[in-house]
């Protein structure tokens, strides 16, 4: 069972470094390779593409002006074999970035981690809210 505290210092961790626009770092606390859930199903994603994917998400979330992203609520499922689920809802705060005006927005997010004691990572991730339309949003002239 993977305890209350290795899970907090997780989310810390991940908080922290995609405020941080931690690419290499945020893509670490993924599994090698894992899998990212969509309306269109699931698609297995290698650990290096996910890095390059965030480092684009990255500067794409800078043109949107995107100032912090903060872990507001979370709750966990243990579900055995070292295994929980998450829920995590983030608030992505944005500043005025000459297109559109400052703003606030939650995005709520379930990923499936694994405990093996020395270290969690995401094994299955899913994001519920649309943030590719928050960024289209917000830097279509």
């Amino acid at each position: 069972m993977t305890a209350p505290d290795a899970l907090t210092a997780f989310l810390e961790r991940y908080e922290e470094r995609s405020n941080a626009n931690d690419a290499s770092g945020t893509a670490a606390l993924f599994a090698a390779t894992f899998l990212a859930g969509s309306g269109n199903g699931a698609v297995a994603v290698p650990n290096e593409v996910m890095a390059g994917a965030l480092t684009r998400r990255s500067d794409t979330l800078e043109q949107a002006g995107l100032r912090s992203t903060r872990l507001t609520d979370w709750t966990s499922t243990p579900l055995g074999g070292g295994f929980s689920l998450l829920h995590t809802n983030w608030l992505m705060t944005f500043d005025e970035n000459g297109i559109a005006h400052a703003e606030s927005a939650e995005f709520p997010s379930t990923m499936l981690v694994h405990d093996d004691g020395k270290r969690v990572e995401i094994c299955f991730y899913l994001a519920h809210g649309d943030i590719d339309a928050t960024i289209a949003r917000r830097t279509a002239p």
